[in-house]
């Protein structure tokens, strides 16, 4: 018995070995059917210098596929659609080689990817063992992750240099550590360009650091440069960049993702140059596996001048003290409607967790998710995301303003939004809407659920066979919605404009 299980364990861990072998081999293959591939690495913007070199790349008639890790990890694929990575576990730099080989099969021309390593040894694997890319950009060099990428930045900088290509070129965002590496690049025959600053007027909602380093992708490339800036124009934005959002009164400003201190102050002087200090109230969210990045925030907040101090996430009791010891009060937040008797909230520290809630809340609600798209000459208005019935309320008046009449209201339901009726009922009834029309599978449920809130409601078969509304306002399940509305002949475009920009 022992004999035959020894038999098998050599028989599968020669058979992991061929698959380890092989995938290696079909991995260099598939590089070699790429042009050039991009490999984005540094502390702050890699999202969305990656993005911005995707837009610029796709303007000169490059095929590209691209991949963030950024807020939610998504990929790019050559046709231009963005769908986020799904994975079945933690994150593995073995992701890396599946983009490249699905960048490949997929005719690209060029591959734009995020570093997804923190761990310098990972980061040289990713860059040597995967990757080979011929250019390297490096963002900036700045303080975090400082328990495996160093404790200064000049080891950071050391730590980010392990994606020093193999003959190819360095992108650097900023000069500031530029001899650190110019001595690794020595060492693998690669050659470092310094982005020159940008100067133009358009900061396209970013820094301009960012701006900076993917026009210098275009001139190591020789492409066009006319072109290629035009291209950045029209990058699609992570989800996590620096934005605001209104929702009644209230605007959130996420700087959730500038996890260090630094990028954090710089975001906050914009602030403070658009909104008076004290009007602003500072919302940290803590993660608990952070904790040097904590420590860099708790000093960090002594340095801001702000009306009102919040605290979010993890460990919100410890930060509470530390700040009381400061001769700082800061209160805990739960939920984000408790948020809305602010004037102006600045999100900071992490995105992840509660910051991800905050701001997906304040997305959802805002005045600018509200879309418009013609179907036959009726208006078909968008309002799926609201979670919270003043603001759907808003929306429902703002679509009434805008095409003139009162929309008929068509709600679709499904086993998802079954437990948002109470809201949809909260802000739709008295709005003078008429008989809100029900679609969906769970319709029948849905109309006897919004009948005891007080609506008057109906299947939509009913309501909207008698005539042709001119203006439909859809609400809660969108498939369902849709299906009854008879789809559109234009995609949805918002009725008050795209989420603002810093």
């Amino acid at each position: 018995m022992f004999d035959g299980l020894m038999i098998i364990l050599v028989a599968l861990s020669a058979l992991y070995i061929a698959y380890v072998v092989g995938e290696h081999f079909y991995c260099k293959s598939r590089r070699k059917k790429l042009t050039h591939v991009i490999h984005v690495n540094g502390i702050r913007g890699k999202s969305t210098v990656t993005r911005l070199i995707d837009a610029g790349l796709r303007a000169c008639g490059l095929r590209v596929f691209s991949k963030t890790t950024g807020t939610v990890p998504m990929t790019i694929d050559v046709d231009g659609r963005a769908r986020p990575v799904r994975r079945l576990g933690p994150a593995n730099i073995r992701e890396q080689m599946r983009v490249l080989c699905r960048a490949a099969n997929s005719g690209a021309q060029a591959l734009v990817v995020e570093c997804m390593a923190v761990n310098p040894e990972l980061q040289y694997l990713t860059e040597h063992r995967i990757l080979h890319a011929d250019v390297n950009v490096i963002t900036n060099v700045r303080e975090d992750h400082m328990d495996e990428m160093g404790r200064d930045l000049e080891s950071i900088a050391y730590s980010l240099a392990n994606t020093t290509p193999d003959g190819g070129t360095v992108v650097l965002g900023d000069g500031a550590f530029a001899e650190c590496f110019e001595r690794c690049a020595a060492k693998t025959g690669s050659v470092v360009k310094i982005a020159r600053p940008y100067e133009g007027e358009d900061d396209m909602g970013t820094f301009r650091e960012n701006i900076a380093a993917a026009l210098c992708v275009c001139e190591v490339l020789g492409l066009d440069r006319a072109a290629y800036f035009e291209g950045m124009k029209n990058y699609i934005r992570d989800p996590g960049a620096l934005s605001e959002y209104r929702v009644g009164d209230t605007v959130l400003i996420n700087g959730f993702s500038a996890n260090d201190s630094r990028s954090t102050l710089d975001i906050y002087e914009r602030v403070l140059a658009k909104y008076p200090a004290e009007d602003v109230c500072v919302l940290l969210n803590v993660r608990s596996d952070r904790p040097d990045r904590l420590r860099q925030h708790l000093e960090m907040l002594t340095s801001m001048s702000f009306g009102n101090l919040l605290v979010a996430g993890s460990n919100t009791g410890y930060v509470i003290g530390r700040m009381k010891k400061k001769g700082v009060t800061a209160r805990r937040v739960s939920r984000p409607e408790e948020l809305l008797n602010k004037k102006i909230v600045f999100g900071c520290g992490n995105i992840a967790a509660a910051g991800m809630k905050i701001t997906e809340f304040f997305k959802c609600n805002c005045r600018q998710a509200l879309t418009v798209s013609r179907s036959g000459g009726r208006a078909y208005y968008g309002a799926f995301g609201y979670t919270y019935a003043p603001a759907l309320r808003t929306a429902y008046e703002d679509a009434a303003a805008d095409c003139g009449v009162r929309p008929v209201a068509l709600v679709g339901a499904d086993a998802r939004t079954l437990l948002s009726l109470r809201v949809t009922a909260q802000a739709l009834v008295g709005t003078d809407c008429g008989v809100i029309a029900v679609a969906g599978p769970f319709a029948g449920i849905a109309v006897r659920m919004l009948r005891r809130a007080g609506a008057d409601a109906a299947r939509a078969e009913e309501v909207l066979g008698r005539d042709a509304p001119a203006a439909l306002f859809g609400c809660g399940g969108e498939r369902a919605a849709a299906k009854a509305a008879g789809g559109a002949d234009e995609a949805g475009t918002a009725v008050v404009g795209g989420g603002s920009q810093l």
